[in-house]
């Protein structure tokens, strides 16, 4: 009799984790679709703009906008992670409806980063004055010199500013709000539009041109966020809702987010430095430009990770680990699966796209071309695992890989620019990738796969 009771329970716990699956499910696509609409925009937007910069700056002086954007992602890592553990925790607060808790973490994620924003503009503004930033980047001409300091200051405050916005939109993600959240991304977005527009009808200098296109979608966002909480009162943060208790967890949370996050910068950003540093600035534009190119497949399949994270998050929460492990397994094959058919298509029509979007003769050598296409695929795998373990909140495991990924990639990319030129940056990237992403995050989830399915029965 206790055995048909038990098992007549574990089907109703089934059946009724199906029908909350169903439910997940639609969430899941609605907030895919409107992070398509956002992620489209993004990616439109440097295609539109990328020509007009590039036209209006010249190769130097937009290679140095995105060296000097390489050098203040990865300074930016003191923010700690704090906005992107709000994901995690703010979705299973929600899902036992304990808004207080979600009230404290917003409090205590404001009162860890306004001191710590304020320590990285005083770095900044130190490393902007102090350095040799001619020799740095290897610049010819005397504007270019001139206006790498601006940039590199004026990229900073924006993202200083945007550590605060982040909280407000990784919250309302949190919530499952992403609808929302994408719909003033999009606004900033095609808002920044004519302003840069406009920026460079007026012959505008680099720093202006940066916030135009940068600075103003954060502040666009940031309305967002000021709206948000003015008609949610109940997750309006007081000063007293702050607590070292929660900013603890934040920054516990924080680490694995960081250690993540750096390990991408090494990826991607670094490598714009480094070729800097090592070729010259003016080397940096073709990479940009066929980095930008091939992360169109990433930009169109990470929406749908994205709104998996804070459902997987909260289905977690609730003991359905059954459903979330199928959802992704499935979610991963379409995803490699079209972005491998759309980077082949990408390198198959590679030369007549320059054409038509940079109308510019671009290096574009076959071996810096393949390796780019096998990050695009590379990277689409990465980051459908990386949201999973945020989900699953595996802090040890994604620092443990991240330290791994970067204590490979750095040397070995700094190896290769000498020996075999710009291409040597994707190159060892691919290679770090696979090795210390790829694997060791597959092995970490088929563990943790094992030992659920084990639980459940």
């Amino acid at each position: 009799m206790a055995e048909k009771l038990n098992a007549t329970l574990r089907s109703s716990k089934r059946s009724w984790q199906q029908l909350a699956g169903t439910g997940r499910s639609a969430d899941i696509v609605g907030a895919s679709l409107a992070q398509a609409c956002a992620r489209l925009v993004s990616l439109l937007v440097p295609l539109i703009t990328m020509p007009w910069t590039v036209t209006y700056l010249g190769q130097e002086r937009f290679g140095i906008w995105m060296a000097a954007s390489s050098i203040v992602l990865l300074i930016s890592l003191v923010e700690g992670g704090v906005s992107s553990a709000l994901v995690t925790a703010t979705s299973r607060a929600h899902a036992i409806g304990d808004f207080q808790r979600i009230r404290h973490l917003i409090a205590s994620a404001f009162a860890l980063l306004i001191p710590v924003a304020i320590g990285f503009l005083a770095v900044v503004a130190l490393i902007a004055i102090w350095t040799d930033w001619a020799s740095l980047f290897k610049i010819k001409s005397t504007i270019g010199a001139a206006e790498a300091p601006q940039v590199f200051f004026t990229i900073a405050a924006i993202t200083a500013i945007s550590f605060f916005v982040n909280v407000g939109t990784m919250v309302r993600t949190g919530l499952q709000q992403i609808p929302l959240v994408s719909l003033w991304e999009v606004l900033g977005k095609l808002i920044a539009l004519p302003a840069l527009a406009i920026a460079i009808m007026l012959k505008m200098g680099t720093p202006w041109l940066v916030g135009a296109l940068f600075g103003v979608p954060i502040v666009i966002s940031g309305i967002g966020v000021i709206q948000f909480f003015a008609s949610n009162p109940v997750y309006r943060p007081r000063l007293y809702d702050a607590s070292w208790e929660y900013s603890r967890g934040l920054l516990h949370g924080g680490g694995a987010f960081t250690a993540a996050t750096f390990a991408y910068l090494i990826a991607i950003s670094s490598d714009q430095f480094l070729i800097a540093a090592i070729v010259s600035a003016d080397a940096v534009t073709s990479y940009s430009i066929l980095s930008r190119l091939f992360a169109i497949p990433f930009l169109l399949t990470s929406f749908v990770f994205f709104a998996q994270w804070p459902a997987y998050a909260s289905s977690m929460a609730r003991g359905d680990e059954i459903w979330v492990f199928r959802s992704f397994y499935r979610t991963l094959v379409a995803a490699i699966a079209f972005s491998l058919l759309l980077t082949l298509i990408l390198i198959g029509f590679l030369e007549k796209i320059l054409d038509l979007w940079m109308g510019q003769d671009i290096h574009t050598p076959a071996l810096l071309v393949w390796g780019m296409g096998i990050y695009a695929v590379l990277s689409v795998a990465e980051a459908a695992i990386r949201h999973l373990l945020f989900a699953l909140d595996a802090r040890k495991e994604l620092i443990g890989i991240s330290v791994a990924m970067v204590l490979i990639n750095v040397p070995l990319t700094i190896v290769l620019l000498h020996s075999i030129g710009v291409a040597g940056a994707v190159l060892a990237t691919d290679i770090a990738y696979f090795c210390c992403i790829i694997i060791p995050s597959a092995a970490i989830i088929c563990r943790r796969l094992l030992r659920y399915a084990s639980e459940y029965k």
